[in-house]
């Protein structure tokens, strides 16, 4: 894949990255979104394959580097 190659994600798939950030973990994903284990267990399968990261840490690196997605501390 080329650098320039734009990586189109949902705004779900933008909004588990934000909440992964958070050191949420699946569990409290599936809760907070309203959805299934099995179906975060998907979207994070889907934006590994299209960010090509294999971990965590990978993928807030490449969300960070792209500046696709603001990744802010929440200061509770």
């Amino acid at each position: 894949m080329h650098l320039k190659e734009k990586i189109m994600l949902s705004d779900r798939e933008k909004a588990i990255i934000q909440l992964v950030a958070q050191a949420k973990g699946r569990k409290a994903i599936a809760s907070e979104l309203k959805l299934s284990i099995h179906t975060v267990d998907t979207h994070l399968r889907h934006i590994h394959l299209k960010t090509n990261t294999h971990t965590v840490s990978e993928l807030l690196l490449w969300a960070i580097n792209t500046e696709r997605l603001l990744i802010s501390p929440n200061y509770e």
